[in-house]
């Protein structure tokens, strides 16, 4: 008995369930991985739109199409199967390589098999990067040769031997950090199939610009020599070479590149240095301030959002100043200048608030972290709870924090207690500030001593902007000295054995998950669709919620629910697309915190809404239609909008035209900027108009408005062309606009209408988040689909031909059709 041989069939064998021979090549060496969700506290750091990388690779990736990835710091990854390929009598022999990560990468430490961790035994090393083990527990059967990336590595001349000359010694996988493994066919080691391999490793060497003595640090590093770097857990040092770019055979492979005078060296030493610093544990010993393990994988996304989860390590936040970058750790600082109520100038806007909003600020974080005595499964860390916080807020305000690069959970309860207590550090503003002050930067620390305010407090300068008049404009956020504190007694126990998943005594997640689209009564009487999730209602006391997690079928992010009351075994989700296709996953919230898992997703496609028999009356509906639209009137003269006691105003008029003694060209283009104490307006409208004589003119008028005050925004607008000839007006207007106000009501309105002489026909789409139209006037209707059509609105199923009252005709089915008359 052996192992399949034949390349087509191996590939069939991996994705699908094929055994042939002694290994049963299919799912299971596709495992079970690990999704870790990436959230940080609430506008906190800005988040930017992104796809959400994992911090550790449990999911063995396989084919061509995987993304570029690079391994920082002290982690476990399933890599990525690049080549198998057996050989020997009756096929005994396996071959497989696994790409671990880009660039030169220091080590391998261990070997995850079937949850447990085996040791590697070192056999030999060649002197040139490649490193032949045995692992703990499989003899002979089983051989490892992991191969560091470092610059010229040689092929492994093992598997291109046994490779059915599918390889050659020109196949090094350059650049690229790998292990090549071998296994021998034996009934009894590998009865269930090949071994699931998780590769515990020490990850990219980094450069450090600490350790250059030609860029100002102390010791042999080179920027441009990777022979002299050295592998770090240092999460500021692996956000300098990420950004500067990971290098494989002297090549930048994954990164964006930034040269070095772009980045701020001197922030990055001092970040690097908090990092280094040590923290005391309860234990006894230290441990490093903060340490980042994470497998970054190359996504199409901002390089800002990919090394977002690498800032969260030290509770950071990346600067950006000029298109240079800088890097701030999270640590108390030095204040470097004091400043009074004298110092702030009057410019451009000034905006200052002593509190934050509910959706800003937060007094209980939970989430997760990366957790090496778990196997790098991730663990819950102790919840962050304020109970002072609480009582001020009147209301649990929770945040989840999950911490995709953190492999301690200590350190993780550093980094959400700092989260949580800066949003309780609540003074922020935008103000102007003198040019004495020129030298200030994003990041710096001040003291304002306020006379007016009765107070002196800290702030950290969050933007900086240069006015042409010298004077800057910078955003402050409150900050104090108390936020990053901590000691030995402020750190809770990780509870692991305890409640670890597959303990009889606890529920790791819920059971009997499921999704069902449902319909639900509206109080028009229509009905509209929604999503009743059910699981096995929980008896656990220790259970506080189920945690749901839903997303519209193939997106890749996923927003997060909670439900306090995991007993009674359901949720309705009623906010949902008529019509879409959702799934859902659920685990669960628990007090003590214990490590939980995720259920597998489950889809559904919801339904369509659906109106009551007899709710639509089709004269009504017309007249309705009807009443939307109203005749054009051509815009000839300005008449902008104005506010009322407005502070500032400017005005700008451009008029140009050439006639002759019968015939006119001209444009003309206005514009009015006014604001007051508690509303702005700008205002534009542009004509160009062509006329001969007094009775034949063509004219294209665009109008636009924006609008804010303290009741909401408005954005608008209005388009037209028209042509007139003998008394006799065709025109066509596009009218856009969108309404936000403080109290939620929120509006969305687009309409064309089309008038000749009077007699009107258009459309209109509206929507207000909770209703939506859309709406067509026109004496005669048609819609025509390429492919089959079928019309249920619940008061109305067409299967054949129809006429309504003369006036609509259905026609489903092959050769679709509408038709509607007046």
């Amino acid at each position: 008995m052996g192992f399949i041989a034949s390349a087509v069939s191996a590939v069939i064998g991996f994705i699908g369930s094929l055994s042939v021979g002694g290994f049963s090549i299919g799912r299971a060496l596709l495992g079970i991985g690990l999704s870790l969700g990436l959230s940080a506290l609430q506008k906190l750091l800005a988040p930017k739109p992104k796809a959400t990388p994992s911090g550790v690779q449990l999911n063995l990736q396989l084919g061509s199409d995987v993304g570029r990835q690079v391994v920082f710091g002290r982690i476990a990854t399933r890599g990525h199967l690049a080549f198998f390929q057996t050989s020997g009598e009756e096929n005994k022999r396996l071959e497989l390589v696994y790409i671990l990560s880009e660039g030169w990468c220091d080590g391998l430490e261990a070997v995850w098999i079937g949850g447990k961790k085996k040791t590697l035994t070192q056999l030999s090393t060649d002197g040139n990067g490649m490193t032949t083990y045995s692992i703990e527990g499989y003899g002979g059967f089983a051989r490892v040769r992991f191969h560091d990336g470092r610059p010229g590595q040689a092929a492994d001349a093992i598997t291109v031997a046994n490779s059915a000359s599918r390889l050659t010694m020109n196949d090094r996988f350059a650049g690229m950090c790998y292990a090549a493994v071998t296994l021998i066919y034996d009934p009894d080691q590998f009865a269930s199939g090949p071994p699931e391999f998780t590769w515990q490793m020490r990850g990219y060497r980094c450069y450090d610009v600490r350790k250059d003595s030609t860029a100002g640090g102390t010791g042999l590093h080179r920027l441009n020599d990777p022979a002299t770097w050295q592998w770090t857990e240092n999460g500021a040092i692996h956000g300098y070479n990420f950004l500067s770019g990971i290098v494989a055979e002297g090549q930048v492979v994954l990164g964006p590149g930034i040269p070095s005078y772009d980045l701020i060296a001197s922030t990055w030493i001092a970040a690097a240095n908090v990092c280094d610093e040590t923290v005391a544990l309860t234990a006894g010993g230290t441990e490093p301030r903060y340490r980042c393990a994470y497998v970054l994988v190359a996504e199409d996304a901002d390089f800002r959002s990919l090394i977002e989860p690498v800032i969260q390590t030290m509770a950071g936040y990346l600067i950006e100043y000029q298109g240079a970058f800088g890097l701030l750790a999270g640590a108390a600082q030095v204040s470097v200048v004091t400043i009074t109520d004298a110092d702030f100038r009057v410019g451009p806007e000034q905006r200052f608030s002593l509190g934050l909003s509910r959706t800003e600020r937060t007094n209980e974080v939970y989430g997760q972290f990366v957790d090496p005595a778990a196997g790098y499964q991730a663990n819950s860390y102790p919840p962050i709870i304020s109970a002072s916080a609480r009582a001020e807020d009147g209301e649990p305000l929770r945040v989840s924090l999950d911490l995709a690069a953190v492999p301690s959970g200590t350190q993780a309860q550093r980094i959400g207690t700092a989260r949580l207590r800066e949003t309780r550090a609540q003074a922020n503003g935008t103000f102007t500030l003198g040019n004495h002050l020129l030298f200030l930067d994003p990041g710096d620390w001040i003291t304002w001593q306020s006379a007016r305010y009765g107070w002196t407090k800290l702030f950290r300068v969050m933007t900086r902007q240069l006015n042409l008049d010298d004077s800057i404009t910078v955003a402050l956020r409150e900050v104090n000295y108390q936020i990053y504190a901590w000691s030995s007694s402020d750190e809770k126990p990780i509870e692991i054995p305890g409640g670890a998943p597959g303990d009889p005594g606890y529920m790791s997640t819920v059971s009997s998950f499921s999704a069902e689209a449902i319909m639900i009564d509206a109080e028009s009487g229509a009905q509209r669709p929604a999503v009743k999730l059910t699981w096995t209602p929980v008896a656990d006391p220790t259970v506080d919620a189920v945690i749901i997690e839903y997303r519209r079928i193939n997106a890749v992010a996923a927003t997060r629910l909670r439900d306090d009351s995991p007993e009674d075994g359901a949720y309705v989700f009623d906010t949902v697309g008529a019509g879409d296709q959702y799934e859902f996953r659920a685990t669960i919230a628990t007090t003590p915190v214990r490590p939980t898992t995720w259920t597998t997703w489950v889809g559904v496609q919801v339904g369509q809404s659906q109106l009551p028999p007899g709710s639509i009356n089709f004269d009504d509906l017309a007249q309705s239609a009807k009443d939307a639209f109203k005749p054009i009137v051509p815009i000839r003269y300005l008449a902008l909008a104005t506010i009322k006691e407005a502070t500032q105003s400017f005005t700008q008029e451009t008029s140009n035209h050439v006639q002759d003694t019968n015939a006119r060209a001209s444009f003309t283009s206005q514009i009015r900027l006014q604001v007051s104490a508690t509303e702005a307006l700008a205002t534009k409208v542009d004509i160009l108009e062509a006329q001969v004589g007094e009775d034949i003119q063509a004219q294209i008028a665009q109008e636009a408005t924006a609008r804010a005050n303290a009741d909401g925004a408005l954005s608008q607008r209005i388009d037209t062309v028209s042509a007139t000839a003998n008394g006799n007006t065709a025109a066509i207007q596009t009218v856009s606009q969108a309404v936000a106000s403080v109290d939620g009501k929120l509006s969305a309105t687009w309409m064309v209408t089309l008038d000749v002489d009077g007699k009107i026909a258009g459309l209109k789409a509206y929507n207000d988040g909770t209703v939506s139209s859309f709406q067509l006037t026109a004496d005669h209707i048609i819609i025509n689909a390429l492919a089959d059509l079928s019309i249920n609105t619940g008061a109305l199923n067409v299967s054949g031909d129809m006429n309504i009252g003369n006036k609509i005709f259905f026609r489903p089915g092959s050769n679709p059709r509408i038709e509607i008359y007046d």
